[in-house]
């Protein structure tokens, strides 16, 4: 409802694209070198969790406020979220990865069990990808309905405050409610060494 254009949308998500590349390359191994793999998962997610309900009720106050959608306010709201979730996500996916290869590289017969677990990773990933347009499509509809019919509860931000829900549910909650040493939370050798080899 921000009345951009496709080249403004494009370059926004091509700015937070490179900002991520950056991260991954400069902040991130230091995050995994400190806190670990699993604290680096949930470090994250947690502030992702916050961001999504957070970014569009802000940029709908701007908005309402009387703020052009190309005003500076509203440019800076939208850049700040864009690189914030593809850092976090980003390198939460990265961080996802290691866990699944270091899990799996520690079990007998890991040379065939590495390759079935990169199948699933990336069946998971395509999955993801086909039923996210629809989980979200569907709540952005229902949020556009409700706002048409006078709704004070629902509005179009209800996509976001769905895919935080599913965050927590799918990516957070499992982790918090393995029992201790299921993944041990150690600084993985297999990830510093693909990450310091990527940044020399």
């Amino acid at each position: 409802g921000q009345s951009w254009s496709a080249p403004e949308i494009g370059f926004s998500f091509i700015f937070a694209t490179l900002a991520w590349m950056l991260s991954a390359l400069l902040v991130y191994p230091k995050l995994v070198h400190a806190f670990g793999l699993v604290q680096c998962w949930l470090m994250c997610w947690l502030p992702c969790l916050v961001l999504m309900p957070v970014f569009p009720r802000a940029v709908t106050a701007l908005l309402d406020a009387g703020w052009d959608p190309h005003s500076w306010p509203v440019v800076v709201v939208n850049y700040i979220a864009q690189s914030g979730f593809s850092f976090l996500m980003g390198n939460g996916l990265i961080s996802g990865m290691f866990l699944v290869f270091d899990f799996v590289a520690g079990q007998p017969g890991s040379d065939q069990l590495l390759a079935e677990a990169n199948g699933y990773l990336s069946v998971a990933q395509g999955l993801g990808g086909a039923l996210s347009p629809i989980f979200v499509g569907w709540l952005m509809s229902l949020g556009l309905s409700a706002e048409v019919s006078g709704s004070k509860l629902l509005s179009r931000a209800v996509a976001f405050d769905g895919m935080a829900v599913a965050g927590f549910l799918l990516c957070v909650a499992p982790v918090l409610l393995l029992p201790e040493g299921t993944i041990p939370d150690r600084r993985s050798a297999m990830a510093l060494a693909s990450l310091e080899g990527n940044s020399t």
